[in-house]
């Protein structure tokens, strides 16, 4: 930590600059050390610079009125890369309409890049309200990241299946699909209560899930809400070193389809691998045997008329 005769006495805006990278990249780093640096290199006529800004907004020490005040005055000076930092920082503190007008400012100053519409994309908004961001961005600023924060943001608000089919459908022409963008759109499909749809969307893509963990996981969820126990043990096996969320995973499927039997041996061989079960995969056990017991017993009790 810098000491405090060092911090009275900025001698420069490079030194300035310097003291600011040193804070960010210590642990002693916080919003209001970050601050009080630039006050006291204010109170000392020392005039900040592109990067001081840049360091300064990825710190959050300005509030997102005065951000929005400092890009729009200073705007001759900066760059792209400081007014995506200004996004980012009024993202995080919550401010869409100063982030927004920030987005406008760089448009209308030709300053805007795929990173700008990125860092606006990351602030929490509707899903809606994000395809109305994407609509508007030229074919060539959208790139991987971008399609994967608005199928994040599809997925949030539980659009249905068209709504990715369509998505990516567009993409492709300009994107690269890759098994994270499927990934998002089938659990996507899946947390909307479309399951078998969003296996469809899997199978058309002609990725199999076994090849990716992640993948995996999400048709997984997929069997197990449609009560695909069979499926779920099948594609188990065809997981490279399967994890205990997959295992937990399948044998929710079969706690749904009272295979407590096929849960039982889940459950053992999850142990024998040395991965550690979690809450969920040992109640899911538990509801796997408890269902196969009432189905044995229903089916033992004699049909009264």
């Amino acid at each position: 930590m810098p000491s405090k005769e060092l911090l009275s006495s900025i001698r420069s805006t490079r030194h300035l600059n310097k003291l600011l990278k040193s804070l960010k990249r210590g642990r002693w780093a916080s919003t209001e050390q970050a601050r009080d640096l630039l006050d006291k290199a204010s109170m000392q006529n020392v005039v900040p610079d592109a990067f001081t800004y840049s360091q300064a907004f990825s710190m959050d020490a300005y509030s997102c009125s005065e951000i929005k005040a400092l890009v729009s005055g200073s705007l001759h000076m900066l760059n792209s890369v400081v007014v995506n930092s200004a996004i980012a920082s009024c993202g995080r503190m919550g401010c869409e309409s100063e982030a927004r007008e920030l987005l406008r400012l760089s448009e209308d100053n030709n300053m805007v890049t795929c990173r700008t519409y990125n860092a606006f994309l990351s602030l929490p908004m509707t899903g809606s309200a994000a395809m109305d961001v994407w609509k508007e961005m030229p074919h060539h600023m959208k790139d991987a990241y971008t399609l994967q924060l608005l199928l994040y943001r599809l997925a949030q608000d539980g659009y249905p299946p068209s709504a990715y089919e369509n998505l990516l459908a567009e993409a492709r022409d300009v994107i690269t699909i890759d098994r994270q963008h499927l990934a998002t759109a089938v659990s996507g499909c899946i947390r909307a209560g479309y399951a078998a749809d969003g296996l469809a969307l899997l199978s058309a893509s002609g990725v199999r899930a076994s090849d990716d963990k992640v993948l995996a996981t999400c048709a997984l969820c997929a069997y197990e809400r449609l009560g695909m126990w069979s499926e779920s043990l099948d594609l188990l096996q065809c997981i490279d070193e399967p994890d205990v969320v997959c295992y937990t995973v399948a044998i929710a499927a079969c706690a749904r389809a009272g295979k407590g039997k096929e849960a039982v041996k889940l459950w053992s061989e999850l142990s024998s691998r040395g991965l550690t079960p979690q809450r969920q995969t040992l109640s899911s056990v538990v509801r796997a045997c408890e269902a196969a017991v009432a189905s044995q017993t229903y089916r033992r009790e004699p049909t009264t008329v």
